[in-house]
Formats: structure tokens, C-alpha cells, sequence
């Protein structure tokens, strides 16, 4: 039988990703602003730039901006809440301080059908779990350094990309600039994104080891080049705080975050006083009750495939435990092609390359741990997102990969799984 009369399953993969959409609007209009997690700060954040344009002092906010930690979303680096106060001041829609997060979602469906022939690993990387959907359809930063990171990924991945275009020595001026400040701005998230940049790190470094020797001189200067714009766009960012704080910024957070936090969130409060939540191995709980006996590795796991609200709105473990075995199916058949093929070619490169993506992801959950022992216990799912760019990647590396069946029932069932989680758990609980 002729292999391209064979159905492929990935072909609902576009039609999934535009149900996806349509349920993020649903619940972007629809949902209640007391249900989403910390939304009650970013809110307040994204009105306060529909209404300035000036960076403000937070030691002048009221106490509305502030969570129980003593914490404003207003003293971040990230551009996301003035960019999402600008469009918020354009809609005259009570949800509107949740518009930019729909626009993104807008602009990362398109981009997933658009590349659907072309790479369906892009498709697939907006539609392997309905924890993604949920993210953009209310106010949070998350989304816009998602947003960012998928960006990058776009242009690792498509094969006349500005990146690639300045990689096979074609790149204009206009080439570099964008991709520059895309770069700098990764610079600008979440702590747990900044695994983007160290990605982008390795990525270039490898691109530089095993080029041609005539290429490598064009290779780092152009490494260089788009270093330094990063740097450039970070540093005009930092300097806007620096017109309001001076060198003294992280002192005056750490003042204000003094005296807005709760009693039980205060850095002075006696530690057995303190939230149960936070500080748990100064209070002397060994790591391995926090990961076998607190439910970390549960709650990590629901809320990185379908935990709704604030992490309250589930369905049955079978659905856990079925997505879970889906995706840890996913990565050991995608492991198996990517070392076979490239083991077969001796493409030292992409075997780095796939060491270097396995010890990146290994880090975010890590990072999780530790955030979750030293600081707060808050094993999210949504943490792990930067890591679910580079498991995308991981794919790539081998180019057959999409074409192979197995590959094509798994990540297709994996979608169907996540729009029916998405739909009939999250927003049905929500709206």
C-alpha cells in the first residue's frame, strides 16, 4: 500500500488547535476574575499601565497592588504588563485586562496551522496539553514568556527563518535586530524561563563547534552581533528603573515586601509562625518526605496536564495517568528515533545536542524542587512549560520523526486527550 494514500492522525491536529482557541476565549470572557491564580495582582498591574505610561515608584502603591507576600507585579522587568495596559485601554470590554493574553493565543494558533505542512512539530507544541490553553486565557506573564520562547523555537525550527537566513550567511541588518530584542527580551521573564536563553546558549555554541571552518568566523561574529542587541535591549529596560530606583532597587523590594507582606509572609516573622507552605527545609522536613509524601510529584503532574483555577478544578487519576503515560510514551520513542537515527548518521552534533536538551529539562524540574524546598511549595506544572519547548526541539532532531505512525497516533491522542480535559473539566468548572 502506497505510504501517502495511509491517513495521518495529525490532520485533526489544526482543528484542535483552533477548538483550543475558541475554549481560551470561552473562559477569557466568561470566567469570573476571582477564579485564576494570582490574577488579583496582575490585574491591578495591567490597569495601572491602561491608565500611565511612566513607570511607577511602588514604594507610592496603595495596598491593592500587593499579594499577601508583599509582592507587586509592578516592580518586574517583564514588558508583558504595560504591553497588555496599552491594549486593555483599547477595549472597551469589562475582560479586557485579559486581551493581550487572547491575542497572543490568536497569534500562536495561526502560527501553529500556518506551520502544520511545513513542521507539525510547531503544531504540536501548542496543543500536547490543555495546561497551555488555560495559561493564556486569563492574565498572566506566563503566557508572554511562553509567547517569547515559542518565538524562538518558530525560528530554530523554520527553515527560512531569520535565524536561519543569518545562519547560511544571507542575514540582513533587519534580520538581526528583531531577533536581538526577541533575545533580550527572554532576558526579561520568569526566572524559570531564563532556561529559554541558556537553551539559546547551547544551540548557538553548537552551531559555532561543528561549522565548517570557512563559516565559523561569520558564525560568532553573528553570535556576537545579536549578544550585544540583547544586552542593548535588556539595558534600556534596566535603565527606566534606574531613572526611579537608582542602584538601590533590590533594597527598596525588599523593604516594601516588608512592610505590605502578611504576618505569616514576613521575612522577620519567627519561623515557626510562618505560612506552612514556605521555608520547609529551614523548618527541617527532609527532601524526601517533600517528594514522597507531600504530593509534589501529584500536584507537578495534574497541574502540568489539566489542573483548572486555582489548581482546584481536577478530574479522575485515570486521565493523569493515562496523559502521563502518553507523554513519557512520546519522549521514549522520541528519544529512541533521535539516538537511532543520528547514532546511524554520526551526527555528533544533534547527540550533543539531545544530551543538552535532556539535562535542560532535568533542571527546570530541579529548579521546581528546590524552589519548592528552600522557598515556597508550589510544584506547578505551568514551571515546567520552558522545558516542554525543549522536549519540542529534542523532536526535531530527528527529521523523520513526524513522518512515523507511532509518532502520529501518540502526539494526535495526546491532543484529543487535552482538548476533552480542556472542555469538559476546565471549562465547564469555570464558566
Amino acid at each position: 500500500m502506497n505510504t501517502k494514500n495511509k491517513i495521518n492522525p495529525t490532520i485533526l491536529l489544526p482543528a484542535i488547535l483552533l477548538a483550543g482557541l475558541i475554549g481560551i476565549y470561552l473562559i477569557g470572557i466568561f470566567s469570573p476574575n476571582t477564579i485564576h491564580p494570582d490574577e488579583y495582582q496582575t490585574e491591578p498591574a495591567i490597569m495601572y499601565y491602561a491608565n500611565h505610561n511612566a513607570l511607577t515608584d511602588v514604594r507610592d502603591l496603595d495596598h491593592s497592588y500587593f499579594s499577601g507576600y508583599g509582592m507587586t507585579r509592578l516592580w518586574e522587568l517583564n514588558i508583558y504588563y504595560f504591553l497588555a495596559g496599552k491594549l486593555a485601554m483599547l477595549l472597551p470590554v469589562v475582560w479586557n485586562f485579559r486581551g493581550f493574553s487572547l491575542l497572543l493565543a490568536t497569534i500562536l494558533t495561526v502560527m501553529g496551522i500556518g506551520m502544520y505542512k511545513e513542521n507539525p512539530l510547531l503544531t504540536v507544541a501548542f496543543c500536547i496539553t490543555p495546561q497551555l490553553w488555560y495559561l493564556f486565557s486569563y492574565a498572566t506573564s506566563d503566557a508572554f514568556d511562553f509567547f517569547l520562547g515559542y518565538l524562538c523555537l518558530y525560528q530554530i525550527l523554520k527553515k527560512n527563518s531569520f535565524l536561519h537566513k543569518i545562519l547560511e550567511q544571507n542575514g540582513r541588518w533587519y534580520h538581526y535586530i528583531p531577533l536581538g530584542i526577541l533575545f533580550g527580551l527572554t532576558l526579561m521573564s520568569k526566572k524559570n524561563y531564563y532556561l529559554i536563553p541558556l537553551w539559546l546558549f547551547f544551540f548557538f555554541l553548537y552551531e559555532v563547534i561543528f561549522a565548517p571552518k570557512e563559516k565559523r568566523k561569520h558564525l560568532i561574529l553573528s553570535c556576537i552581533t545579536l549578544f550585544c542587541i540583547a544586552l542593548l535591549t535588556l539595558g534600556i529596560r534596566m535603565a527606566l528603573d534606574f531613572s526611579v530606583y537608582g542602584l538601590d532597587k533590590s533594597n527598596i523590594i525588599e523593604e516594601v515586601t516588608l512592610m505590605q507582606a502578611d504576618y505569616e509572609y514576613k521575612s522577620t516573622t519567627p519561623l515557626a509562625d510562618m505560612a506552612p507552605s514556605i521555608y520547609l527545609h529551614q523548618k527541617g522536613i527532609s527532601l524526601s518526605t517533600l517528594l514522597t509524601q507531600m504530593g509534589f510529584h501529584t500536584l507537578l503532574g495534574e497541574s502540568f496536564c489539566g489542573l483548572y483555577g486555582a489548581y482546584a478544578i481536577g478530574t479522575s487519576p485515570v486521565y493523569y495517568i493515562t496523559y502521563g503515560l502518553c507523554f513519557f510514551a512520546l519522549f521514549v520513542f522520541g528519544s529512541y528515533g533521535v539516538l537511532k537515527t543520528n547514532f546511524r548518521e554520526k551526527n555528533a552534533k544533534n547527540i550533543l545536542s539531545y544530551i543538552t536538551c535532556v539535562g535542560l529539562m532535568l533542571l527546570s524540574y530541579l529548579l521546581v524542587i528546590y524552589n519548592a524546598y528552600f522557598i515556597d511549595f508550589q510544584p506547578q506544572g505551568r514551571y515546567l512549560f520552558p522545558a516542554l519547548l525543549v522536549f519540542v526541539y529534542l523532536l526535531s532532531l530527528d527529521e523523520t520523526l513526524p513522518k512515523r505512525k507511532s509518532f502520529q497516533i501518540l502526539v494526535t491522542f495526546l491532543a484529543l486527550l487535552s482538548l476533552a480535559s480542556f472542555y469538559l473539566i476546565g471549562i465547564r468548572g469555570m464558566i
